[in-house]
């Protein structure tokens, strides 16, 4: 994957035609012909740049955040939310005990689009639950549900699922190399060096 492709004024209108396609239409609604005929090149040309066609989308990308004054020389600065973005999270905990809990999180980020082309909408709600069964066992559950739109990459309203179960052994005498090596030892026949 080219990351510097050579400078011209024809590819970095086909690039930024590119933004415009991948915004409105997401990556896979767009084809190297809409982006040649809008850039005002040829597909030969838009090859003879980039490799792939994911190639052009990351330039796409990269010349987005260098064209905008809201970044470090192309960098997202690094809390959660990025710059130029609203949103909020919130959580609430119920603790039954000194180890086991229940937790309810909610989550809301937006970010603008003229920090990312078309823009970007991610809500999510999160629950675990943590018990103790007995001294040595602890259960672990988290179910997730989340709905992002993301038009540069995808087009259309996305959902993601999960749900993660963890058992989590806790034995209660824990045993060094040292006892291990000394019982070994002790366990060697007469006459072999110890």
């Amino acid at each position: 994957m080219p990351l510097v492709y050579k400078h011209s004024v024809k590819i970095e209108k086909a690039v930024q035609a590119a933004g415009k396609l991948f915004a409105r239409q997401g990556y896979h609604g767009t084809s190297t012909r809409e982006i040649a005929q809008l850039g005002e090149v040829s597909e030969n040309t838009l090859f003879r740049h980039f490799d792939h066609k994911e190639d052009l989308f990351w330039a796409a990308i990269r010349w987005q955040l260098a064209s905008q004054k809201h970044t470090c020389q192309g960098q997202l600065f690094g809390d959660w939310i990025g710059r130029e973005d609203k949103g909020g999270q919130a959580w609430i905990t119920w603790h039954l005990s000194g180890n086991q809990w229940i937790q309810a999180s909610l989550r809301n980020q937006k970010a603008t689009t003229y920090f990312i082309p078309g823009g970007t909408t991610l809500n999510d709600i999160n629950f675990q639950a943590v018990k103790r069964i007995g001294k040595d066992l602890e259960i672990n559950g988290n179910f997730a549900y989340e709905r992002w739109k993301a038009p540069i990459y995808m087009s259309g309203q996305q959902t993601v699922t999960t749900t993660t179960i963890q058992l989590t052994w806790f034995p209660g005498r824990k045993v060094s190399f040292s006892e291990i090596d000394t019982r070994m030892q002790a366990e060697l026949p007469p006459g072999l060096p110890r």
